[in-house]
């Protein structure tokens, strides 16, 4: 089950979208409106933060406030949705590691939203099974190895008799 949490000032849409996304079964999701209570909970290390840059007017102070949260949780998947009228915050953010802005005046925002975190549970499924294969792959060079040195052996004890 992965863990989603909301960071927006409008606790109405949070709700909305909680509910939608809580319909699959397969998220628990935490809505937050201030950044002192989000960032309490981050203890709890969520897998996918939907946060509205807006949620603090200063630029800057968003972007140090984003690298906070990056440092404290390097493999979070953050996803933006705003009403952002300042697009250059917005492609910074993506830059910086964001997965994906989502525009709120968009009628399929939710839709772009559900389908963003589908994605991400999609690309932790398929790394989780390339985790998987690298192990099986260790333990068959291991074995290789093993084999190869057992072989060499019997050969020179072969070869020495």
């Amino acid at each position: 089950m992965k863990n989603i949490f909301i960071l927006d000032i409008n606790s109405i849409l949070s709700n909305i979208i909680k509910k939608e996304l809580e319909t699959s079964k397969s998220y628990r999701v935490s809505c937050f409106n201030n950044q002192s209570d989000f960032l309490v909970a981050l203890e709890n290390k969520p897998d996918i933060i939907l946060i509205d840059p807006d949620i603090n007017k200063e630029n800057d102070a968003f972007l140090n406030f984003y690298k906070g949260i990056t440092s404290m949780l390097p493999n979070v998947s953050i996803i933006l949705f705003s009403n952002l009228s300042n697009i250059k915050l917005g492609i910074e953010l993506i830059r910086k590691g964001a997965v994906n802005y989502i525009n709120k005046k968009d009628d399929s925002f939710l839709q772009e939203i559900k389908k963003t975190i589908g994605v991400i549970a999609k690309i932790d499924e398929n790394n989780k099974e390339l985790q998987y294969i690298n192990q099986k792959l260790t333990s068959l060079k291991k074995k290789v190895f093993v084999y190869i040195l057992t072989s060499i052996a019997l050969l020179l004890f072969f070869f020495f008799l």
